[in-house]
């Protein structure tokens, strides 16, 4: 599966789509609608100082709020905790969802990928998948998809928390 997009009069809507094969050709079935598109200029490469005490699923949500503050997101109190708020686009750290004021989801182009709740709850529940090398591979194509330009000091304390096993073998080198 991947994601999408389509211009609709003047505006970009993403689709999370599957391609299926009949017959010497492929098609493409759109399983869900993910939200109006806003594309913002690419920001400077996040500053992340460290994930050290997050865990994984907290450094996911803490790098998506460091790429929104810098296209302009800023941190508003609301009813229901803090959020991340331009203009009517709001994303809800607590549920890693995006949100317009209107209830509609909404997604962010972003580098090369999509901030949107598909991309982000994928790498949020991102686990091993086989080997270290294979895994590596796999969350950086993750954290592309997600339009997260990630440092490579992050990358690795994400990708150990991953594969504890390479935390250690790392320290042991050292």
């Amino acid at each position: 599966m991947f994601v999408r997009t389509k211009k609709i009069k003047r505006y970009r809507y993403a689709y999370l789509v599957e391609n299926t094969w009949k017959k010497n050709s492929s098609r493409q079935k759109v399983s869900k609608y993910l939200g109006r598109v806003y594309d913002y200029a690419d920001g400077a490469l996040p500053t992340v100082h460290t994930l050290d005490g997050l865990s994984y699923r907290e450094s996911v949500r803490h790098l998506v709020e460091v790429h929104l503050k810098l296209l302009g997101f800023s941190e508003q109190q609301t009813d229901s905790g803090v959020v991340l708020q331009k203009e009517d686009l709001v994303f809800y750290p607590s549920t890693l969802t995006f949100k317009q004021k209107n209830g509609k989801p909404f997604v962010v182009k972003n580098y090369d990928g999509y901030l949107c709740d598909y991309t982000v709850k994928k790498l949020a529940d991102f686990t091993k998948i086989g080997d270290e090398e294979s895994t590596g591979y796999k969350l950086a194509k993750a954290c592309v998809e997600a339009g997260l330009n990630v440092p490579k000091e992050a990358f690795v304390e994400m990708f150990e928390k991953i594969c504890p096993i390479a935390e250690t073998v790392r320290k042991m080198q050292s």
